[in-house]
Parts: C-alpha cells; structure tokens; sequence
C-alpha cells in the first residue's frame, strides 16, 4: 500500500466516523436529578442546605443563591462529592420570601453547563393556602420590632427635637417691646383668633425655663438599635449569635446588611454634630436615615421608587408629629402654671401638627391601598392585623388632638390641655412601635402579582409535559389540585415573563369547568381541581410576552397508578438490545416544521447512556393508558423540567418516546429489529 494510499484511507475512516458522531445524539450533560429544596417549592422552614444532585461527579464554577429583593446572600464554600452532589450551608437562616439559586458546573468530559432553579421560605401560596397560611413568620421577629421600634423612637426624638426646639426657645424668650404693647387680655384674644401671643415677659424671673430637646438623646437611641439590627441581621434573627460572628464585611455582605450599615453610620454623624454648636446641621445625617428606610421597606420591593419614597416621607411625618409633640408636651407640662405661655407653644405646635398630620394620612393610605391585595387582607393576615392597630392608635391620636386644640380657647383649662397633649404624645409612641412592628412582619401576598412557591403536592400525582409553541407546558396533577408549570427559551426564574393562562377540564361524565388558577411563582399556577375516576382532559392555553404560546391537552387518569416496575423492565430491556433503529424527530416551536428528522441506530445501551433518565431517579412514573398489548407511562425530572412518555410493548421495548426538554420536544420512533 502506498503512502498516498495509506493517508487516502486514514482521511476517509475519519470522515466516516466524524458521519457516524453526526447521526447519533448528542452525548448526554450531566442531568440535574434533584435539588435541595425541591425546585420550584416551599418549604416552612430555612434548608439547612441548598444544593445540587447530578447524575455523575461534576466540579462547581459558580453557585449563588439570591434573596428577593436582598440581592446576592453570604453561604459557606461549596461543599462537593463523588456521587454528585454539590451544597452550600446559608450564613444565616433565611427569612420568608422567594429566592433563585444560579450554577455553573464542569463535567467530568470538560463540557460546561449552567442554569438556575427557584424556591420559597415560608407557608407556601397558591390554592392550596388559606391567606392565614401565607403569612410567613420572621426570625427573631420579636427582636426585630423591638429595635425597629427603638430606632424610629430615636428617629423621632432628634428629628422632631430640631423641629419643635426652635419654636419652644422663641415662646419663651422674653420681647419687653411686644409685652408693653400687649396685655394678657389681648394674648388671649390673639390666641383665639388663632395667632400664637407672646408669653408675658414683664415677670422678673421664670423659674421654669424651656425643656432642652432629646437630639443627642434620640441619635444615642438609634445609634444603639442600628448596632442591634446589625446583630440581628448577622446572625439570622439572633442578635447574641449575630454578636459572636460579627464583623463589618459580615455585615454589609447582603443589601439589608449594607443599608443596616448606612443607618449606623449617619445616626453616629448625627451625635457627634447635635454635640456641636452646629446640630441644626443633624437633620442632614437623620435624613439619610429616612431615606435608607425607604429603601428597605416592603413598599419599595413592591412597588420600586415611588413606593420607597411615599414610605420615606410617611416615616418622616410621622417621627415629627411624635417628636415635636414629645419636646412641646414636655414644655406644656414644665409651663401648666402659665396659661398664657403654655397655651402660645400649643398654638404654635398646632401649625405644624396640621400639615404634618395631612402627610401621614395621605401617604398612609397609598402605602395601605399598595400593600394590601384585598380588603380581605385586613383582617386576615397578621399583617392587615396590624395596620388596623396602627390606624386605631392613629385615630386616637387625632381625637385627643382635637380635644386638646378646643380647651386651647378655655383659658382655665390648662393643666387639662397639658394632659391631653401628653396622651397625644404616647399614643403617637405607641403608633411608632407598630411601625417597627409592620416593618418586620411580612406582607401579605397579593394573588395577582404571584404568591411565594407553593408547598409539594402530598399523595399521588400525575406529571405530563408538552411543548406549547416556544413555551414548555406542564401540568402536575395530585389530590384535589391542579399546578401548571411553564418555561420559556432564555428562562430566568427571577424574571416575569408576563404569563397568561386559560385552563378548563373535562370530566369522565363529559361535563366541563373552567378552571380558576392563581399564580405561585416564576412560571407556577396553580388552582383547585376535581379528578373524577376515569380520564380528565385538560386544556391549557398559554400566552407570553415574548415567545408563541398555544393550547396544551393532557389526558389524566385518575387514581393514578405507578408503574416503577414498567420502567425498570423498559430500561432493562433497552440496556440489553444490541441494536436499536428509530426515527427521532426534533422540534423547537411547535407553531412551525420540525428543526430536524433522522433515522438513528445504534446498541440500546448507548442509547442509554445517552437519556436524562439513564439514572433511575425520577418522579414516580404512572400508567396512562392500557390498549392491547401496549402500555403508557409518564413521568418527570422535576429539576431539569424534563417530561417523558413511553410505549412500551408486552415485552417492555420502547415502542415510542415523546420526550418534552426546556425548549425542545423529541419525539422517537423505535422500528423492530432482531436485537
């Protein structure tokens, strides 16, 4: 053989086989069996550990677990194993809420594969949860309102002290021009005529002079409960934990941690300037707190910058209409012997109070009309619980405002005046304790904008997929409950794709029912459902955004019946056949012709090699349907979002294989052969 003949035959041995690499699936990724928790679920407590378990030894490139709304959260270093599961351990326990885990993996042939799943904390949503059970506890909640409330109280003693202090100082400085033009007689006609009179300054003396405000008092207040929540946020709602385990990285490694931190740092700025001459100059540092509050309230993850700005400006009026009050009780109470001087700061205070007062109502109700789903919700939910509490305290607060204001014209009244004014005052003390309190408690979830993940389905279920145009439709049918699950091309489950669904079943009887499902996650709805015995048919219609949705049908039989022993036959039988022959088809969107169609063959136990499922672990497969000799049976890989369903003959072979994978669906023809 010559060697031109010898490099001829090398050349075309390698482009037979490179044919033959061409004709065959594609070798299989490692497949993502299971996650820790279960993708796209709640669980009522924070895991212990989030992980990944695949189907063969995988090395980790990137894990990174992200809160909503808290962005990226501190864990421990990715702990692997041989048999293929790779986990982290949270820093901290997480609190109720939605949260996306993004991976990267390398497998052991070099290839790099990526994705992401979802799941909750917390009571799961969706039909199955009453609205009592949607409310979600937090960590250490008792903790955490207690400090809340202690830095809005100090909030409000150094905002409110640089508010009111000046208006106090200049009722009591004595102006002999003003005094020797205007009697005690004619004060009180100003008064009643709603102009603030001048304290008598003829006296030789006051014994009383005018209470000093609580600023440095209020700034040492929310420096400490800062300091507090910065424990309480390290160590997962334990602050003596959060203690041990603290340091400044720890704490501004999250967003809350970052914003903790802000708020730390501007109530120290604060004390050291209301220590100087210039603590006027506080209310710049103080400000930065109100703002970072905004920013870390419930309304501006609901609703984004106007919602954080209405709960910053609402924080604001708030903290002066209570801490101006507290300074002017204070100075109301040292004067009660001095009607005229007594009465003049109230009247002064009431100009203030009035426009104060408006702001608080005003941007109460939005944040109330934001944060409630339904009327409902008041009293349904801890939550609208709680906000009732707040808006009793505040309307009590009013009434003995008015009260107050009406003796202000009775010049007898002081020493009652005096007193309503300090019931005003600790009712507006207590309106701030509730305030901490809504700021730590969870709020009620709104059905129209996707509750947490639900809770997995106890029992038996049926698991059947398809693809649907672009879109990957599934349904998870179990006792009394129905669940569609969709994926897009591109799938992102912290992304909202702008899902429509339609479902309506068909009873074995014939009788038909539209179905009401209630969203429950990226990509989840969910809804009551009545499975009679027999097949119930389903018929999801499914719009998005952005990809071509369509009509699914699915046929469920119910009760369900496993069939673990059909499927070890059926990959027994496949493991054994010497040769296979099938027609697989390959399509990406159902709306047009398929991507492509060939005739493949090879050993069964490639084949093998080559499926998601070649593992074993799966969902619990079912019997469809039963016709002659040949047998329907479906099942799931959850985690991957892979649905399969298998012919098989009276000997196990596959017969058929529609097998429905993010973004494709594969449908196999298996021909007889003699293997």
């Amino acid at each position: 053989m010559t060697p031109l003949f010898r490099r001829l035959a090398v050349v075309a041995v390698a482009f037979c086989a490179g044919l033959s690499a061409m004709t065959t699936p594609a070798a299989a990724h490692p497949t993502l069996v299971a996650t820790l928790p279960e993708a796209s679920y709640s669980v009522s407590e924070s895991p212990p550990e989030i992980g990944l378990v695949f189907d063969e030894p995988v090395t980790v490139t990137t894990f990174v677990v992200e809160g909503q709304a808290r962005g990226q959260l501190a864990t421990t270093a990715v702990q692997q194993s041989g048999d293929g599961k790779v986990a982290v351990r949270p820093a901290a326990p997480l609190p109720s809420g939605r949260y996306t885990v993004r991976w990267q993996i390398t497998a052991a042939d070099g290839d790099v594969v990526d994705g992401a799943f979802g799941f909750g904390v917390g009571a799961g949503g969706g039909a199955a949860a009453s609205p009592a059970q949607q409310q979600a506890g937090t960590p250490g909640l008792g903790e955490a309102a207690l400090l809340r409330w202690a830095l809005f109280a100090g909030l409000a003693l150094a905002l409110g002290g640089l508010a009111a202090d000046p208006l106090v100082r200049r009722l009591a400085e004595p102006h002999p021009a003003r005094s020797t033009r205007t009697s005690a007689g004619a004060q009180g006609d100003q008064s009643l005529q709603g102009q603030p009179p001048r304290p008598d300054a003829s006296r030789p003396h006051d014994p009383k002079p005018w209470p000093r405000p609580f600023i440095t008092t209020g700034c040492l207040l929310g420096l400490v409960a800062s300091l507090g929540l910065g424990l309480h946020q390290i160590g997962g709602g334990h602050p003596a934990a959060g203690l041990e385990a603290f340091s400044p990285a720890r704490l501004i490694a999250t967003p809350a941690g970052l914003l903790i931190a802000v708020e730390l740092a501007a109530f120290a700025v604060a004390l050291l300037v209301a220590c100087s001459r210039a603590r006027l100059l506080a209310v710049l540092p103080l400000s930065v707190v109100v703002i970072a509050e905004g920013e870390r309230s419930h309304l501006m993850a609901a609703a984004g910058g106007v919602g954080g700005f209405t709960i910053a400006v609402h924080l604001a009026a708030v903290a002066l209409w209570a801490g101006a009050l507290v300074h002017v009780a204070r100075a109301a109470w040292r004067w009660r012997a001095h009607a005229q001087r007594m009465r003049a700061v109230l009247g002064a205070y009431a100009v203030l109070a009035i426009v104060v007062y408006a702001v608080v109502v005003v941007t109460g109700t939005l944040a109330a009309l934001w944060m409630l789903p339904s009327p409902d919700a008041l009293t349904s939910t801890a939550y609208g619980q709680t906000l009732l509490v707040k808006l009793a305290l505040v309307a009590a607060a009013s009434i003995l405002a008015v009260a107050a204001r009406r003796r202000l014209a009775r010049r007898a009244a002081a020493p009652r005046t005096a007193a309503l004014v300090r019931a005003e005052a600790v009712a507006l003390v207590a309106v701030l304790a509730v305030s901490g309190l809504l700021t730590a408690l969870p709020p009620p979830a709104d059905p129209s904008r996707g509750l947490p993940y639900p809770p997995p389905m106890a029992g038996p279920t049926v698991r059947l997929g398809t693809l649907t145009g672009q879109v990957t439709t599934a349904i998870v049918a179990g006792e009394g409950r129905l669940e569609v699950r969709l994926r897009v091309p591109e799938w992102d489950p912290g992304r909202d794709e702008g899902y429509t669904v339609d479902a309506a079943l068909t009873a074995p009887t014939g009788a038909r029912e539209d179905l009401r499902l209630t969203p429950c996650g990226s990509g989840c709805f969910a809804g009551p459902a009545r499975w009679r015995a027999g097949v119930t048919t389903v018929n999801v219609r499914v719009a998005t955004d952005r990809w071509r949705g369509g009509t699914a049908r699915f046929a469920i039989p119910w009760p369900a019946r496993t069939a673990h022993g059909l499927f070890d036959q059926a990959r027994n039988t496949l493991a054994a056949q010497k040769s296979v022959t099938f027609d697989e088809t390959v399509s990406s969107d159902t709306g047009r012709p398929a991507d492509f169609s060939t005739r493949l063959r090879m050993t069964g136990a490639d084949l093998l090699d080559k499926q998601p499922y070649r593992s074993g672990v799966i969902s619990e497969p079912v019997v469809l349907e039963r016709a002659g000799h040949q047998t329907v049976i479906a099942f799931a890989i959850s985690a991957e979002s892979i649905y399969v369903r298998m012919t098989l003959d009276a000997e196990g072979r596959l017969l058929r294989e529609d097998m429905t994978t993010p973004n494709h669906q594969i449908t196999r023809t298996f021909h007889p052969t003699g293997g």
